[in-house]
């Protein structure tokens, strides 16, 4: 027994693999949100005023973009067909992007005394999805920790010499 230790996920109502393929919809509709409203504030702000830094920002944003949506069609992926070795690699992209966000919190703590709603809201949303994919990741963890579970019942089934 390990301290995550999931048989199901939302209260029971979905078996572990379904939680997965739902968290890799959710994360891909949220990464599409996101980029919409980082292409919204592009479009609609004039991008030749803003200083270097800004689009230096905005690149990397956009990146990590990129590759929270290619983490979310990876883990679809593996958990439609059951690949526990790139469960491994989203959980730990995402205790990196866990990482990335708490220091995106921490940093916007500093604007909290001007009290800025843009940046409460954000903090707020922000603090929100970290508590969810801690959360996710319980249940991604469950689930490859059930896959590599079978896959060793298999093969000790199969190999009367397996140890």
């Amino acid at each position: 027994m390990t301290a995550v230790d999931l048989k199901s996920c939302f209260c029971g109502c979905l078996p572990l693999k379904k939680g997965c393929i739902g968290i890799s919809i959710f994360s891909i509709i949220q990464v599409l949100i996101y980029l919409g409203i980082q292409i919204n504030a592009m479009v609609w702000s004039r991008i030749d005023l803003w200083p270097a830094e800004a689009l230096v920002l905005v690149s990397l944003d956009i990146a990590f973009i990129g590759l929270n949506l290619c983490a979310a069609v990876a883990l679809l992926i593996a958990a439609t067909k059951e690949m526990p070795k790139v469960l491994q690699v989203w959980l730990i992209y995402n205790a990196v992007n866990l990482i990335f966000i708490k220091i995106k919190i921490y940093n916007n703590l500093q604007y909290i005394i001007y009290l800025i709603p843009g940046i409460m809201i954000w903090m707020c949303v922000d603090t929100i999805m970290m508590i969810l994919f801690w959360y996710f990741m319980a249940v991604v963890y469950s689930f490859r920790k059930t896959l590599v579970a079978e896959q060793n019942t298999t093969m000790e089934m199969d190999d009367p010499h397996y140890e």
